[in-house]
């Protein structure tokens, strides 16, 4: 018999990722900076799926799950979705929002966990479900870069947020009256800058990398060994650039929503 299909909404800050899972296994991906309602229409028909999990950071669709924090993870309705969404309340399969309001395979040790995004969770139960009982630290790289910190008893610890690359860049252009706004990003970069844009690019790729780096070693005096995975959008360009031994994993994010969604099966 066939597994059916489950459905993952990851919006972020920059691109919208619709993605189907038959089981543990990616199917098929779609990625545009907007929600194109015909293209989400005809995956959506061509996979048929049996449930929907999403997951934003994005204005008031991200205050959603913490509004439902002290309730039970009931199914999402059409009030609730988000306006460029409303049209999946047409489907009959069931949809949740991610958080940490949704019995997970994690214990939270987050102080604030209501303020605790679904991408930061879903990043860290897909790296426990791939190195289970170890301690793990998680560096996504979007548009801002994250850490998170999981133990080997199955515990999610917290991390750190920082502005990720093309925010740093752009800040720069923006806060200050004379530095372009750099977007081309070569391969290789030099330490010392011969132009402004060449500096730009060194103080930022440089200092990210040694941010990186700092962060795993401020760790390892705190415990010996952990393992470090490295995902998100940027995370191809910095992962050679880093000495520190690392795994890459692609689109964990959305691996570890598709976890999320079928660790609450039994609520749909």
């Amino acid at each position: 018999m066939a597994k059916k299909i489950d459905m993952v909404v990851d919006i972020g800050n920059t691109y919208t990722k619709l993605a189907f899972f038959r089981d543990k296994e990616l199917e098929a991906l779609w990625t545009d900076k907007e929600i194109k309602e015909a293209d989400f229409r005809c995956l959506i028909e061509a996979h048929n799926p049996v449930a929907c999990i999403i997951s934003s950071v994005r204005g008031d669709q991200a205050s959603i799950p913490a509004r439902r924090f002290a309730s039970r993870p009931d199914k999402v309705t059409k009030a609730e979705l988000p306006n460029d969404l409303k049209f999946l309340a047409d489907y009959k399969f069931p949809i949740l929002f991610a958080g940490a309001h949704l019995p997970i395979p994690l214990i939270i040790r987050y102080k604030t966990p209501e303020t605790l995004g679904g991408d930061r969770l879903a990043a860290a139960i897909a790296a426990m479900d791939r190195l289970p009982g170890q301690h793990i630290m998680v560096i996504n790289l979007g548009t801002c870069l994250t850490t998170d910190f999981i133990n080997n008893n199955n515990e999610y610890l917290g991390g750190t947020i920082s502005p990720g690359l093309h925010m740093r860049l752009k800040a720069m252009h923006e806060f200050t009256g004379q530095l372009p706004l750099v977007t081309k990003i070569p391969r290789e970069i030099e330490i010392v800058g011969t132009t402004t844009e060449e500096s730009m690019l060194s103080g930022t790729v440089n200092g990210m990398i040694a941010e990186i780096e700092g962060l795993i070693k401020m760790r390892q005096k705190e415990i010996s060994f952990f393992n470090v995975i490295i995902s998100g959008g940027d995370a191809k360009f910095f992962a050679k650039k880093i000495k520190s031994r690392i795994f890459a994993i692609e689109n964990i994010v959305l691996h570890g929503l598709n976890l999320m969604l079928k660790h609450n099966a039994k609520h749909l």
